[in-house]
């Protein structure tokens, strides 16, 4: 085989076989349209996240959690912005302490090296995070406060498929629960899947295999 050959099916090799960087496409900040446009109004539902657990007020309020509007408690509340709001129960505790589990769902497909999964956020809540679980396992991630927005991020946990990120919110003495989630964004290096790199490897045969008859001709 010629060295240009060689070159040839060896740049072909890299080039099909290196991970590319992509984006996670349905990780969403709170209080927002399918856009990542901010909702408008009071107490509407936001489609992305629910309250899947609850220790409070008497009643079930399992279901989509509800945005918080520009009202009390917004003033101690760092202010809703265009591209994310505070979610909540839509009403307040007058119990404490309680905890409120808010959960998002994202996909990531059979192309995602899951060593290579981060996501990456600003993160506010009241009163405290008490922590994030990933598909039930805790990520060690947690934080307190309302009057600012807090970085964090995951780099492990991740599955193929649909993933699950829990918010675990406590609230110990009653008053407004909310939880705010900030310029989040999730990437990874997308690797071919084996059926296209044996296809490839079956290609780069066959143009080795047409070299070397040339060559005898």
């Amino acid at each position: 085989m010629g060295s240009k050959l060689k070159y040839a099916l060896a740049s072909m090799l890299f080039i099909s076989f290196n991970a590319n960087s992509a984006v996670i496409t349905d990780l969403f900040n709170t209080g927002v349209d399918n856009a990542g446009n901010a909702l408008s109004g009071n107490v509407v539902a936001d489609s992305h996240y629910d309250i899947t657990a609850h220790s409070a007020f008497g009643v079930s309020l399992l279901g989509d959690a509800f945005t918080v509007g520009s009202g009390f408690p917004i003033g101690p509340w760092v202010g809703n912005s265009s591209d994310s709001r505070w979610i909540g129960t839509g009403q307040n505790s007058s119990n404490g302490p309680l905890t409120l589990t808010f959960s998002t769902t994202f996909t990531l497909g059979l192309d995602a090296d899951l060593s290579s999964v981060s996501i990456s956020a600003l993160g506010g809540v009241d009163d405290v995070l008490a922590g994030i679980n990933l598909n039930g396992v805790s990520t060690g991630v947690t934080f307190s406060g309302f009057t600012s927005l807090t970085s964090f991020s995951i780099n492990s946990g991740f599955v193929h498929g649909i993933n699950t990120l829990d918010f675990n919110v406590l609230n110990s003495g009653g008053g407004p629960t909310g939880l705010r989630i900030k310029n989040i964004e999730g990437t990874y290096e997308a690797v071919p899947e084996p059926s296209i790199i044996a296809l490839m490897g079956i290609g780069l045969a066959g143009l080795g295999f047409a070299r070397r008859r040339k060559q005898k001709v």
